[in-house]
């Protein structure tokens, strides 16, 4: 998992590395599976993201670069949910893969998130 801003922390699992923001908006991207053999990293990197940020404060999980979510990867971001709504924060997902999109729509979970546009550069002038 990766982030934007402010410093970074880094756990290996994979392809996966963790960067925060020390803002009100810590941003995670997820990179390769989230799966079960990747579940327990996924877990506590989000969870660690999730307790950084402050009361009132937004955990974006950017899932461009996640190939692939399973019932474990959904049940972790299940999870994190649960606890920012408990402590005051907010989960927010963005870049969402159509795999991603089927898998929250056959769960009956895709009104539980909020999901963010991702960042749209403007193409450079000719």
């Amino acid at each position: 998992m990766t982030g934007t801003n402010g410093t970074t922390t880094a756990a290996h699992s994979g392809s996966d590395l963790l960067e925060a923001n020390p803002d009100e908006t810590h941003v995670v991207h997820v990179c390769g599976e989230m799966d079960l053999d990747h579940v327990e990293t996924l877990r506590s990197e989000l969870m660690a993201a999730m307790d950084a940020a402050p009361p009132g404060g937004v955990l974006v999980v950017d899932l461009l670069r996640s190939s692939f979510c399973d019932s474990s990867g959904l049940g972790v971001l299940l999870e994190v949910r649960r606890r920012a709504r408990e402590s005051g924060r907010v989960l927010r997902l963005t870049a969402l893969s159509h795999q991603m999109v089927r898998l929250l729509e056959l769960s009956g979970s895709a009104d539980l998130f909020e999901v963010a546009a991702p960042d749209v550069r403007p193409l450079p002038r000719r």
